[in-house]
């Protein structure tokens, strides 16, 4: 039983795969298309088809996981989930927006991904200045009270504590 399982699992994971294979192919092949001339009757929105199906895939999923989660902070972890892809898709509807004619810098397209990497590197430098407020030794191991306190101790030796 816990064989057939995983071979569900598998195949359910090959098809995901697969099918996210075909959009990619799918879309570069259309915006081959529009670029040559082939699709000019067609939008943008029509030809990033394709990039759509993937965002609601994108957009289902933490939604999917929240329903299943047993999680204390399931909603919190959604939301938070929800948001960050919508950060990272918001430049494609920015992109097929300005692409059908609309005025917009390449900057406002790209500033989802700004924001989202200057809210990164401020969580990175948060941690870092709050993990570096203990002085470290020289070699770069940090140890524990009792073993600092204990002579003789040794900055070549890392203990490990079992208790």
């Amino acid at each position: 039983a816990a064989i057939e399982e995983e071979r569900r699992m598998l195949m359910k994971a090959v098809g995901r795969k697969t099918i996210m294979t075909a959009l990619r192919i799918a879309q570069a092949v259309l915006i081959g298309m529009k670029v040559d001339g082939s699709l000019d009757a067609t939008s943008w929105w029509r030809v990033m088809t394709p990039v759509w199906i993937l965002v609601a895939y994108l957009c289902w999923y933490p939604i999917k996981k929240y329903i299943n989660s047993t999680s204390a902070h399931r909603l919190l972890d959604a939301v938070f989930t929800a948001g960050i892809i919508v950060m990272l898709v918001a430049p494609f509807f920015l992109l097929a927006d300005r692409l059908e004619g609309k005025r917009m810098s390449s900057f406002d397209i790209i500033m989802p991904w700004m924001l989202l990497m200057g809210v990164s590197f401020l969580f990175l430098f948060c941690a870092i200045s709050l993990a570096g407020s203990e002085q470290l030794i020289q070699s770069g191991v940090q140890p524990t009270r009792r073993h600092a306190q204990s002579p003789p101790y040794r900055h070549d030796y890392v203990a490990v504590d079992m208790d």
